[in-house]
């Protein structure tokens, strides 16, 4: 059961009466809805309360990790959770998808109250078989814990959930007391890596050998992305890659990337482009970048 997701490679019941709040925008009733495939049978327990989060930082969004986090409490009274890198690229069905793991948490739950009399949902859950350690190769994880959900009058409710990411992160998670996602499916597609174009961008520089992109900012500044092709699609999903800056000096378009310089050649108002962009001080693309009108940085 195990999905590999890139090539690179409890809070206790005191610690959750003021945790209970929501911004996740509206779906489906709760209790509408299957949880697993859009091939679900209608026997199938329904979802009863449904939570979802995300996970990453600056150094894993770097290496390629970008986690969206699924939660559901099932109404007959099991758990699933799930992991999804969004940086993967892939946003094909969650039966084929490389960066989808459906088996993060197995677990249980109930209606019940807490030491203090006070009513809340019992969560208990622990890491399943996808749960895997990628820095060392694919580790199993393992972990055990409970949780005590408070909700509010709104039926929203966040709390910290440990997730097996690695060594075992937490991060927040959050239900607005809809469905969200009826299957795994959506969920992917919903949350499918989408780059942000920067809005200052003069013009754009194109390899479309090797799928980068960079962008010449206003600022003097320029941001290289690159693609990886989805294969729900077979379009390019881009990434930042490496930042720079850029002048234009006695005629001459210079481009500069750790400090080394590079002369783009012009023609008329088109030039070219020629860097070697290295990956992690080891892999080694040589890019041919090309813009067909730098008007905008010749004036």
């Amino acid at each position: 059961m195990l999905k590999k997701s890139m090539s690179l490679c409890l809070l206790l019941s005191g610690m959750m009466l003021f945790a209970c709040s929501s911004n996740v925008s509206s779906g489906t009733s709760a209790g509408s809805s299957i949880p697993s495939s859009s091939n679900s049978s209608a026997n199938a327990p329904t979802i009863q309360y449904q939570f979802t989060g995300r996970y990453t930082d600056s150094t894993l969004s770097s290496l390629g990790f970008d986690y969206y986090v699924i939660l559901n409490l099932l109404s007959d009274g099991s758990v699933e959770g799930s992991g999804y890198n969004c940086l993967s690229m892939d946003t094909s069905p969650a039966a084929s998808n490389n960066g989808f793991y459906e088996e993060w948490f197995i677990g249980s739950w109930e209606e019940g109250k807490d030491e203090e009399d006070q009513d809340c949902v019992l969560l208990h859950t622990e890491y399943g078989d996808d749960a895997t350690n990628l820095m060392d190769g694919g580790t199993p994880l393992t972990g055990s814990f409970d949780y005590n959900l408070y909700f509010e009058s709104d039926n929203s409710c966040s709390f910290v959930l440990d997730i097996p990411v690695f060594s075992g992160r937490t991060t927040e998670v959050t239900s607005n007391g809809d469905i969200l996602y009826e299957n795994y499916d959506e969920f992917i597609v919903a949350n499918g890596w989408e780059y942000a174009e920067p809005e200052n961008s003069l013009v754009q520089f194109v390899d479309e050998t090797n799928h980068f992109k960079l962008y010449v900012l206003g600022d003097n500044t320029t941001i290289l992305t690159n693609g990886t092709l989805d294969p729900a699609n077979n379009e390019y999903r881009y990434k930042q890659a490496k930042t720079g800056t850029w002048k234009l000096e006695e005629g001459s378009l210079i481009f500069t990337f750790d400090e080394a310089d590079y002369t783009a050649v012009i023609s008329g108002t088109s030039a070219t482009l020629s860097y070697r962009y290295v990956m992690f001080g080891q892999y080694g693309t040589d890019l041919t970048l090309i813009c067909n009108d730098i008007s905008a940085l010749l004036e």
